[in-house]
């Protein structure tokens, strides 16, 4: 089997596509028995005709070259070539010893190099049409002349049985062939349908990492996300208190580790209260609620979020103390109002939001004093029915100037 393997892929080349290397292994299995045929008959003919012998040794000969014209990738020429010796053997023969040649099967033979060569419908029904001439052309000589070697008859007629034999041979093994690679290539087929499977999972599971589940849905049927306005929205942002300093005393590697640490505890809790998690910037850290998904809780899940930090950073920062480390105090501003959301980037996508909310967040959070979660006035009036808080009265915000503000220092009992 392994030799049978490297003869019909003789000619095929590791860029050849699929449907080539079917072609290929095809041409190979017919040349291989029209040269098998051919020195058949030549070994029978030589104890019956020399000129016989002789025409199925020339045969053999253009066989060859016809092997060297499909492995050099030369298909059309092959084809010319293989008719042309078609209708030699088919015309000298039914001269010189009349129809027992089975022109007909040498027929059927061309008919499987016209589909084996040619890669598409119109090529192959004109090497159809010139199978069909050459055909014709071969039976004419039949028809109207008488054969010039009729003393033997009886005992050529003979050859038309293993012809016939061979013949059929080849097309088992042609049909074997086809079924062979047809399966071979449904199983390539079925692995890489699985790869781009895993891998087009893969890729989605990666994109609702980036994306929330809606926006991602919406890029990948339509190809793009149209930006949306949300007319209420709550943003949260965070930093730390003095990071600076702090990064200062400690290696880059510790530092990142850090923040991966408080981080991936941020995000279970944004998790646990539906909140979409945007971005971090350094130290900060910033989320929004009420997006993409609209809720009329927005600004309370939120509030509840940043207690829910506020507490386990406590019980972070009391491990991290009784084990000899500096604390991490955390500064956390919230806001209410209208923001418009969208995804930029083409190559990196990106789902952000903008407005006059993000800003004003963002100097909550400035504004506000370490441990404490400061909120706006607008977020306020949301959410005073249900948390204890502590009035700021008004305070100077950057580029805002003065703006009433709140820490929110429990729930309500």
């Amino acid at each position: 089997m392994k030799y049978i393997n490297r003869y019909l892929n003789i000619g095929v080349r590791k860029s050849d596509e699929q449907s080539l290397v079917i072609r290929i292994r095809l041409l190979n299995v017919l040349n291989i028995s029209c040269i098998v045929v051919s020195l058949v008959y030549a070994f029978i003919n030589s104890s019956v005709h020399e000129i016989a012998t002789f025409i199925n040794l020339s045969s053999v000969l253009v066989n060859i070259a016809v092997f060297g014209l499909v492995i050099t990738h030369r298909p059309v020429s092959a084809f010319v070539l293989y008719m042309l010796l078609t209708t030699y053997i088919g015309i000298s023969f039914a001269i010189l010893f009349g129809e027992y040649i089975a022109s007909h099967l040498l027929f059927c033979t061309g008919i499987a190099y016209s589909i084996a060569i040619f890669d598409n419908k119109i090529r192959m029904f004109f090497g159809v049409i010139l199978n069909v001439l050459c055909y014709i052309i071969a039976s004419y000589f039949y028809e109207n002349y008488n054969p010039v070697f009729t003393e033997r008859q009886d005992v050529l007629h003979m050859f038309y049985y293993p012809n016939t034999a061979v013949f059929l041979t080849t097309l088992f093994v042609l049909v074997f062939l086809l079924k062979s690679e047809n399966r071979r290539f449904q199983n390539i087929l079925k692995e890489r349908n699985t790869e781009l499977a895993k891998s087009s999972k893969r890729n989605q599971e990666l994109l609702l990492n980036i994306l929330p589940a809606a926006v991602a849905k919406e890029l990948i049927e339509q190809g793009k996300v149209e930006p949306r306005m949300y007319p209420n929205a709550t943003v949260m942002f965070t930093d730390f208190y003095q990071f600076t300093t702090k990064a200062e005393k400690i290696s880059a590697i510790e530092l990142v580790a850090e923040l991966d640490g408080y981080f991936k505890l941020f995000d279970g809790i944004m998790e646990k209260y539906g909140i979409e998690k945007l971005k971090t910037i350094g130290d900060a850290y910033m989320c929004v609620a009420g997006i993409p998904n609209e809720t009329e809780n927005h600004a309370k899940d939120m509030i509840c979020a940043a207690l829910d930090l506020v507490e386990e950073l406590e019980k972070l920062n009391s491990q991290r103390e009784n084990g000899g480390k500096e604390s991490w105090q955390i500064r956390i501003g919230i806001h209410t109002g209208q923001v418009v959301a969208g995804v930029i980037g083409q190559t990196k996508f990106a789902y952000d939001i903008w407005g006059d909310a993000v800003n004003t967040a963002a100097r909550m959070e400035s504004s506000g004093e370490p441990g404490k979660i400061n909120i706006s006035e607008t977020t306020y009036r949301l959410v005073k029915n249900d948390f204890r808080f502590t009035p700021r009265g008004k305070v100077e915000a950057k580029n805002k100037g003065e703006m009433h503000m709140y820490f929110v220092e429990g729930k309500c009992s």
